[in-house]
């Protein structure tokens, strides 16, 4: 395969740039492409990588920017007005498609589009940042050791989470409901059943319900019918769920997007070295028997980096995988837990 079968969608963002800049390092040469044209060839010129420009809006730039490659990755948020635009050029122009979307109910959208792509004999694999490359190959991991899968629980914690200017964005634009799969189906939780009880590693402590994209993808890598995301009520959950609420008030809201624009654009290599997270993945199966895999993570935004580029690595690997497929039935949960940051800490 060529060094430069690959193309990173939103390589000027801040997640995209350190994709990039963790591609180079690997000795992958990426084409870079994005709707900004002066910071884009900025970025070509400082990494010495081809750079092209590509409105969302164009589906005829989109679809020629892909022409004769044999992959994107798209880093475009917001994933609403990204993903359905490169997916389709992807499948135009015959290229499989990656992305960070981790957005449950656009995930959960994707059945339809899954199969014009294995038609193709085209992969289509959203979400292969941290959320959820990680988080489901624990599920899975936890999964392999024991019957037919009735739920998954998920528990995340964040040690000094900070987040970039694009997360702030599509936080804030995200509507405020939380989520859970329930018979096979996205279920709306009230206000007053949002919280639950879940070992993150030291006992039983509050969780707080959340709308990851593991409520599908856990579905599609095990067939789990339940399915249930926590985030652990520690204080900097508590301060930036408060935050989150206060600016998706109508003054709020106003306020909070004119300001996210003074906000650092991400957290820098000092602050991301500080950053860590815990994941644990509780599977239970038909029969009553349970299996957890834990894991602890290095920065989430590193972790994204890290991801696509294993991923990248690995396209060979796919041939003759069609369709659409979580991370983990791309590239199996064995070859997730060993990207460099990820650790398994616990197995029973």
């Amino acid at each position: 395969m060529a060094e430069t079968a690959w193309v990173l969608y939103g390589a000027t963002g801040f997640t995209g740039q350190l994709i990039a800049r963790h591609a180079v390092a690997a000795g992958l040469r990426p084409v870079l492409a994005a709707r900004e044209p002066q910071a884009l060839a900025e970025l070509g010129r400082e990494l010495g990588l081809e750079a092209r420009c590509a409105k969302i809006d164009d589906p005829d730039s989109l679809a020629r920017m892909l022409a004769g490659r044999a992959a994107v990755v798209n880093a475009a948020g917001p994933f609403a007005l990204t993903q359905p635009a490169v997916a389709e050029a992807s499948l135009r122009a015959g290229v499989d498609y990656f992305d960070l979307s981790g957005d449950a109910p656009l995930l959960e959208s994707l059945g339809g589009l899954g199969a014009d792509f294995a038609a193709a004999n085209r992969a289509l694999v959203p979400a292969i940042g941290f959320d959820v490359v990680f988080s489901d190959a624990a599920i899975a991991d936890a999964a392999s050791r024991i019957g037919p899968v009735r739920s998954v629980r998920l528990g995340l914690s964040f040690f000094r989470p900070t987040m970039s200017q694009g997360s702030w964005k599509s936080a804030l634009e995200e509507p405020s409901i939380a989520l859970v799969r329930r018979d096979g189906h996205l279920c709306e939780r009230p206000a007053s059943h949002r919280r639950e009880l879940f070992d993150f590693g030291s006992g039983p402590r509050s969780g707080e319900i959340v709308t990851w994209g593991d409520l599908v993808t856990a579905a599609w890598t095990t067939g789990a019918p339940d399915v249930t995301v926590l985030v652990e009520a520690d204080w900097s959950a508590r301060i930036a769920g408060i935050t989150l609420g206060l600016l998706k008030s109508p003054p709020g809201l106003w306020l909070g997007r004119r300001m996210i624009g003074c906000f650092p654009a991400g957290p820098d290599a000092r602050q991301r070295s500080r950053n860590h997270s815990s994941i644990v993945a509780e599977v239970t199966d038909q029969a009553g028997n349970v299996a957890r895999t834990a894991l602890r993570t290095a920065d989430p935004y590193d972790m994204t980096a890290r991801a696509v580029v294993a991923a990248m690595q690995e396209l060979p690997a796919l041939d003759g995988r069609h369709g659409l497929m979580s991370p983990t039935m791309a590239f199996g949960a064995a070859q997730l837990l060993a990207i460099d940051g990820c650790k398994v800490v616990q197995r029973n």
